[in-house]
């Protein structure tokens, strides 16, 4: 055992001396007659204690030394700690797992209109936040305290944005867990909602003026289409006038001319009813029950003539019902779909008919934009298809990035697509490239009963509180398309 004993002391250097003095002691045992062994084992025994009692005195002093420096230590990281903290120009404050403050730095002191001393240790649900923020953010307080509560009871990163009425500031709250409880990080961003407001209003005033221009190239390819039904009831009422002055005037001759100036009258109230839809945005609509066929008969009207000028055919889906034999039907927004629609079925058109423009005299074959419906059960497919030049491998991944065009200057501004995603989306939707077709083809896919109206909403003014909205109407650009 001493054996043992002595080989685990004289693993350490310090202690090889004390190792050295026990073999002699042995030694000198040795040489010792037995009546002098009791006297002698009494002295070691007290050398024994006394030198086990210095090492455990030298190690709780080591211990006290370095548990001093680790104190030390502590304190100088939380003093950087605090000095971080409350330097920083953003609130932070954090609170325990039962919602009572345990730090408050000075810009959240300035935010709850209150001091540290006044705070720590009041639970945030207690602290009368509504009279720091003011009677216009009741909500706001109410979501605040609602994020640091599932944090809390989570355990997991919970962010929101707030409006704080007495400050006038848009603020961005991050309530993170942490190991007492839920760690709470505000930060302004008046500015940076200020500016995208900004760039808001200039994205309307682009579709503002993009729609204009459409709308002008629609209504002179459309002034054709009006004039037609107009001479039809100028011939009609100019015969029946002949035969009025004539006084031959028979019942079978008027209720024909009749019948035909109330026809052509239709037409053109329909003509003139579609050109009013394409002019608006659909964005404030409620979502209602269309068939299918409704809203491609829209697409159809407004883009009659467009393809009547040109060997451009427009082909239609052969049926448009659905699996069950009814007619397809969906729950949405009627015209925003045919704005999405419409947008893609011209941005065929322009893709389709380029090739012409480029070379007159090419001996091109049958140029056509196909629309194709499928039922899928709980959705439906809308496939708009073109055989025009295809799309670049270096354009697909951007086509849906807004303001990217690769059309010239004055045809488009790049903003059709990534509308028409946007709309599509807001319907729970899909749309897509098909880079698995041969032909250029984008998808629509849409459900028939959205779980929920998810709608786009438009920009209000700028207030004191910036809230953005997400919508715009669907203009004719192709941006996959020179």
């Amino acid at each position: 055992m001493i054996v043992f004993s002595s080989g685990a002391l004289i693993s350490s250097r310090r202690y090889l001396l004390i190792y050295s003095a026990l073999i002699m002691t042995m030694t000198y045992l040795a040489t010792l007659e037995a009546d002098q062994y009791i006297q002698t084992f009494l002295l070691l025994g007290l050398a024994t204690a006394l030198f086990v009692s210095y090492i455990s005195n030298v190690r709780r002093i080591r211990l006290l030394e370095l548990e001093q420096e680790a104190l030390k230590m502590l304190e100088l990281s939380n003093e950087k700690i605090t000095a971080l903290l409350t330097s920083i120009s953003d609130a932070f404050f954090a609170v325990n797992f039962d919602g009572k403050f345990i730090y408050v730095n000075s810009e959240s002191e300035r935010l709850l209109a209150s001091n540290e001393t006044a705070l720590i240790g009041k639970s945030i649900w207690e602290a009368q936040l509504t009279d720091a923020f003011g009677d216009e953010s009741k909500e706001d307080v109410k979501n605040l305290m609602d994020a640091v509560k599932k944090a809390i009871q989570t355990g997991k990163l919970n962010s929101i944005e707030i409006y704080h009425a007495r400050l006038d500031k848009n603020l961005e709250v991050r309530a993170y867990p942490a190991p007492e409880g839920v760690s709470v990080y505000l930060r302004d961003i008046t500015e940076r909602k200020r500016a995208e407001h900004v760039i808001a209003e200039q994205h309307q005033k682009i579709l503002s003026s993009a729609r204009l221009s459409a709308l002008g190239e629609m209504a002179a390819s459309i002034a054709h289409e009006i004039n037609n039904p107009i001479g039809a009831i100028s011939l009609a009422a100019s015969q029946l006038r002949h035969l009025a002055e004539r006084g031959s005037v028979e019942g079978p001759v008027l209720l024909r001319s009749v019948k035909i100036i109330e026809s052509t009258a239709l037409r053109v109230a329909k003509i003139i009813s579609t050109i009013q839809k394409a002019a608006r945005t659909g964005e404030q609509d409620p979502f209602q029950v269309v068939t299918v066929q409704s809203v491609i008969e829209d697409v159809v009207e407004l883009s009659r003539e467009k393809f009547r000028k040109t060997s451009v055919k427009l082909v239609l889906p052969e049926t448009m019902v659905g699996i069950d034999g009814t007619p397809l039907k969906l729950e949405c927004r009627p015209l925003q779909i045919s704005q999405v629609l419409l947008n893609l079925v011209n941005n065929a058109y322009d893709a389709v008919s380029s090739q012409q423009k480029l070379d007159p005299f090419a001996d091109l074959p049958d140029q056509w934009v196909r629309i194709d419906l499928k039922d899928l059960g709980e959705s439906i497919e809308i496939a708009v298809s073109d055989n025009g030049p295809g799309i670049p491998a270096d354009v697909k991944e951007r086509i849906f990035q807004s303001f990217f065009t690769t059309k010239m200057v004055g045809k488009g501004t790049g903003l059709g697509l990534s509308i028409s995603k946007g709309i599509v989306e807001s319907h729970q939707g899909t749309i897509k490239l098909d880079t698995d077709s041969s032909e250029t083809r984008f998808v629509v896919v849409l459900p028939k009963k959205p779980q929920s109206a998810l709608g786009v909403e438009a920009v209000e003014p700028m207030k004191t509180e910036i809230r953005y909205k997400n919508s715009s109407p669907v203009e004719s650009e192709r941006t996959e398309k020179a």
